[in-house]
């Protein structure tokens, strides 16, 4: 779990099976290991929402994780690492 008022978060390689941020300000910024399945709660109530293209289909994913985030003011991006 991830409180901030200002300032940038980032993980670069996200193995854990949840997190959770809130942010006043500032950008979350989460890498993802391919063949990682996403559950995403997500509320901004300003900023951008950026998600990774979805993998081609290849038998189940090797790993699941649950993203909450609530953000007030900055960008969310998840990418595959």
């Amino acid at each position: 779990e991830i409180n901030t008022a200002s300032g940038d978060t980032r993980l670069h390689r996200f193995t854990g099976r949840s997190a959770t941020f809130k942010a006043m300000s500032g950008t979350v910024d989460i890498g993802i290991p391919r063949r990682t399945e996403v559950s995403l709660d997500a509320n901004l109530l300003s900023g951008r929402l950026r998600l990774p293209d979805p993998e081609p289909t290849q038998g189940e994913a090797e790993c699941q994780t649950s993203i909450r985030a609530k953000l007030v003011s900055g960008d969310l991006t998840i990418e595959r690492v």
